[in-house]
């Protein structure tokens, strides 16, 4: 009795198995058959590539199976020196490369998604390949609508992202670089077709985009909710004005401190004392003056010389350097000096 539910138990799988191979398409010919998926793109041509282990294959037939209704038909056979046999149910959209038994189908349609099947032989070499090819509509028309906006404060947004397919699509929301995911103050919900938003006043990022994208094709759309939320928008006017009123006042305040320092610079250099001559030496002494005297008997010079004022105690008391002014002295003979009268009274009186 166990042996014998054993051995059911055992055909329940081996047929499970069976039943799965066959739902996939696969199909095992000397180990050799592989499945591949590829994708295309309504309207557009593709390839089925092909790569053969050998060269110059005896027969090769392509077979295409519909994954809706599982029906199977021969879409075309390459028999080794006879001529290329397609069905023309297809028309000229399907084409066989020879080169390397490639498949070309034009211009695709929805009907053409299923599996393609390849069954290739060389003598008593096989060689089968299974490729499913899923068709897809290019992701076009997209569009972001917002359904409800409160405000109190925060600006509460409920945005709709939508296209106009709806084929193997995956929804997601971004604010600049950074994916929006539900967490603080945003909700995705409805498979990522919906964006819930709070949005802060004082947030500078109110853009925010909706990728769309599918298996051959992507779009990106995009709103600006400082708009909608028209508390946001005068924020960020009054926080810009702020800004640069700020910065007018500090400019002004510079350009006041810059001229008043210029004004006194130059009041104080106009207001200087005039006979306060400046010294290179660094030090400022009054002008000395020397007393002259001249003999008689020395009308025939015709220089003199001021004398040299001994002033080294003055110099040592105030410990300012004493500066000596030299200047040269013509004689006239035919001009009486006040000096030349002095001795003249003296003379008239030590004769009388």
């Amino acid at each position: 009795m166990l042996k014998q539910s054993f051995l059911t138990n055992i055909l329940i799988i081996w047929f499970l198995l069976a039943l799965l191979n066959d739902l996939n398409g696969l199909g095992q010919v000397d180990g050799n058959s592989v499945l591949h998926l590829v994708n295309g793109t309504l309207g557009q041509s593709l390839m089925l590539s092909l790569h053969l282990p050998w060269a110059d294959p005896s027969i090769v037939t392509w077979d295409f199976r519909n994954s809706s209704t599982g029906s199977k038909i021969q879409v075309c056979m390459k028999v080794q020196n006879s001529p290329t046999d397609c069905n023309n149910e297809l028309g000229q959209r399907i084409n066989l490369n020879l080169t390397d038994y490639s498949l070309e189908i034009q211009t695709l349609m929805k009907s053409d998604q299923g599996f393609y099947e390849v069954n290739a032989r060389s003598g008593q070499k096989v060689y089968e390949k299974i490729i499913e090819l899923r068709v897809y509509e290019r992701v076009s028309n997209l569009s972001i609508q917002i359904k409800d906006v409160s405000s109190n404060g925060i600006c509460n947004v409920s945005l709709s992202c939508s296209v106009e397919n709806n084929s193997n699509l995956k929804y997601s929301w971004w604010r600049g670089s950074e994916v929006v995911t539900t967490s603080g103050s945003h909700s995705v919900t409805d498979n990522g077709t919906t964006l819930e938003v709070s949005l802060d006043r004082h947030k500078a990022k109110a853009v925010y985009n909706c990728m769309v994208k599918n298996p051959v094709s992507e779009e990106t759309g995009s709103i600006d909710l400082a708009g909608p939320c028209n508390i946001t928008e005068k924020d960020h006017k009054l926080q810009n004005k702020t800004q640069l009123h700020i910065g007018i006042a500090v400019a002004v305040i510079t350009i006041s401190i810059v001229i008043l320092i210029a004004t006194l610079f130059v009041w104080r250099k106009k207001h200087s004392k005039p006979n306060e001559a400046p010294n290179i030496e660094g030090t400022s002494e009054p002008a000395q003056y020397a007393i002259i005297t001249r003999t008689s008997n020395t009308r025939v010079q015709s220089q003199g010389h001021l004398c040299q004022l001994d002033a080294s105690e003055r110099q040592q008391s105030r410990g300012v350097q004493l500066t000596t002014i030299y200047d040269e002295i013509k004689f006239n003979p035919d001009v009486s000096t006040p000096m030349m009268t002095v001795q003249k009274g003296q003379e008239a009186s030590a004769n009388a």
